[in-house]
C-alpha cells in the first residue's frame, strides 16, 4: 500500500513538473517587416493627392529572405510631383505655385528570417553610403522614377516678386534608410546631399534695403574723399534675393552639416540666423577691402597726416568722415541691431506660415511610440508603439503647422520583428520559468505534507 501511495505521489509530482515547464518547439524563426516609400501626401489632412506605393517586404519565417525592389502606383504625371495652380486653395493671396519636382527615386525593402530587416527610399545613388543591401547591385541598376539628371528634389514656395517670402530649394540627394538587426536594435540614417536655398519676396527685399542703409554711408564718404573704389562694391545693391548654402543653414542650426541634425529639425527654422550670418559676412568682407583702400588713399592724399596746420586741409575733413563711418560700421552687431532684427522677425513669421521642412524625422524609435512631440506625429507610420521604427528624410508641410498639405518624402520603416516559434524549440523566458519553479515547489511541498500525514495516521 505504501508503494502505491508513493508511486501516486511521484506521478502527481511529474504531472506538476510537466505542466510547469514551458513547451518545446522547433528552431525559432521570425516574422520581419521592411518598407521603403518615396512619397506620400495629404491635402487638408485627408485623401492623398499624390503618392508612391511603398516597396514592402514581409517575412513570416518560412523563407530566408523576402525582397521588394519594385515601386508601384506612382500617381503623378512626368517630373512634377505636386503643383497647385493659382488660387487652388481659395486663399485671398495664394502663395503656392509649382511646389515639388523630384528626380530619380528608388524604393527597397528586405525582411529576413533571422528577425532582421532593412528599408530604403530616395535617391538611388545614395544607397552605398547609407545602407548595405543584399540586392544592392540589382537596386542600383533600375527601379527608379523621374529624371535621373534632375536634382533629387526642387521646391518653389511663394512668388519672389509678390509673396512676403519665397523659398526656392534644391537637394542634390534625398534618401533615408532604416535597419533592425536580429537582436532588435533599430537605427536610421538620412542624406540631403548638397542643399541650396534662395530667399526672395517683399520682406527679404526690405532686409536687403536695410542692410544697404548700414553700409552706404561708408561707401559714400570713401568716394567723396577720393578713395580708389576699384573692386569695392556695395554687396546689397542690385540684388533681390539671397542664396544660402547647406553649410550656412547647418551653422545657424548648430550642426556641423545638414546630415548631422537632431531628429525632427525644421530646416527652415535656421533661415533667419543664416540670413544674419550671411549679412555679417558680406559686411566683414567689405570692411576688409575698404580698410586697405582707405589707408592707401590717405597715404597718397594726406601723406603728412592731419596734425597741426595740416588739419586745415579739406581732405582731412573728408577722411574724418570716412573714419567715423568706418568705425560705425565696424561696431554694428547685427544680432542686436534694432533695424535688422525688426526686419528678420517678420521673415521668420512668414516662413512659418508658408511652410515647414522637417528633416531626419523619426517615429516609434525602439517601440516607445512617437519620438516627436509634434501633433503631426499621430497617425504616422511607425508611431503606434508596436515596435516599428521609421526614418524619413523630409516632411514638407504647407501652411501653418502643415494645415494645408503635407508630404512625407523618402521614408523607410522596419519592424515590428517578432519571434515565431514552431514545434520543437524550448520557449523559455523569465516569466514562464519563474512560474514553473513556483508550481514545482508547491507540488513538492504538498506531496511531502500528504506523505507526512499518512505516516502519522499509520
Amino acid at each position: 500500500m505504501k508503494h502505491t501511495k508513493t508511486l501516486g505521489g511521484v506521478v502527481a509530482l511529474a504531472a506538476a513538473i510537466s505542466i510547469a515547464l514551458p513547451s518545446v518547439a522547433n528552431a525559432a524563426t521570425y516574422a520581419s517587416y521592411g518598407s521603403g516609400q518615396g512619397l506620400n501626401s495629404s491635402l487638408f489632412g485627408i485623401a492623398p493627392p499624390v503618392g508612391l506605393g511603398p516597396a514592402t517586404a514581409v517575412n513570416d519565417g518560412s523563407t530566408p529572405q523576402v525582397v521588394n525592389n519594385t515601386p508601384v502606383s506612382f500617381t503623378v504625371l512626368g517630373n512634377t510631383v505636386f503643383s497647385l495652380p493659382s488660387n487652388t486653395l481659395g486663399l485671398p493671396s495664394d502663395p503656392f505655385g509649382s511646389v515639388i519636382q523630384m528626380g530619380a527615386i528608388g524604393q527597397y525593402a528586405e525582411a529576413n528570417n533571422d528577425g532582421s530587416s532593412s528599408a530604403f527610399s530616395g535617391s538611388a545613388s545614395q544607397v552605398p553610403g547609407l545602407i548595405s543591401l543584399s540586392n544592392q547591385a540589382n537596386f542600383n541598376a533600375g527601379d527608379v522614377l523621374g529624371d535621373p539628371g534632375a536634382n533629387a528634389m526642387t521646391l518653389q514656395l511663394g512668388d519672389p516678386a509678390s509673396s512676403p517670402v519665397s523659398i526656392g530649394a534644391t537637394f542634390s540627394a534625398l534618401a533615408a534608410a532604416a535597419t533592425e538587426d536580429a537582436s532588435g536594435a533599430q537605427s536610421g540614417v538620412y542624406d540631403l546631399g548638397n542643399v541650396t536655398i534662395v530667399m526672395g519676396g517683399t520682406l527679404v527685399a526690405s532686409l536687403i534695403s536695410g542692410l544697404d542703409s548700414l553700409v552706404s554711408p561708408l561707401l559714400t564718404a570713401m568716394d567723396a574723399a577720393g578713395v580708389n573704389m576699384t573692386g569695392i562694391t556695395d554687396p546689397f545693391q542690385g540684388i533681390n534675393s539671397i542664396t544660402l548654402s547647406g553649410d550656412q543653414l547647418a551653422l545657424a542650426l548648430g550642426a556641423t552639416n545638414l546630415n548631422a541634425l537632431p531628429p525632427n529639425t525644421n530646416l527652415l527654422a535656421g533661415i533667419p540666423g543664416a540670413l544674419e550670418n550671411w549679412a555679417a559676412t558680406q559686411i566683414s568682407n567689405l570692411l576688409g577691402t575698404a580698410q586697405g583702400a582707405i589707408n592707401t588713399a590717405a597715404a597718397a592724399i594726406i601723406p603728412g597726416g592731419c596734425s597741426g596746420l595740416a588739419a586745415l586741409d579739406p581732405a582731412c575733413a573728408l577722411f574724418d568722415t570716412v573714419d567715423a563711418a568706418l568705425s560705425t560700421l565696424q561696431n554694428i552687431d547685427l544680432g542686436t541691431n534694432s533695424l535688422i532684427q525688426s526686419l528678420l522677425s517678420p521673415i521668420s513669421a512668414a516662413i512659418d506660415a508658408l511652410a515647414q521642412v522637417t528633416v531626419n524625422v523619426q517615429y516609434g524609435q525602439g517601440g516607445t511610440g512617437c519620438v516627436s512631440t509634434d501633433t503631426k506625429c499621430n497617425g504616422k507610420a511607425g508611431d503606434n508603439g508596436t515596435g516599428s521604427f521609421t526614418e524619413r528624410a523630409v516632411e514638407l508641410g504647407l501652411g501653418p503647422t502643415a494645415s494645408l498639405a503635407s508630404f512625407d518624402i523618402a521614408s523607410a520603416t522596419v519592424g515590428p520583428n517578432i519571434v515565431v516559434a514552431d514545434a520543437e524549440t524550448p520557449i523559455f523566458n523569465a516569466g514562464s520559468l519563474t512560474v514553473g519553479i513556483v508550481i514545482i515547489l508547491m507540488a513538492v511541498a504538498g506531496w511531502f505534507l500528504v506523505s507526512s500525514r499518512r505516516r502519522a495516521i499509520a
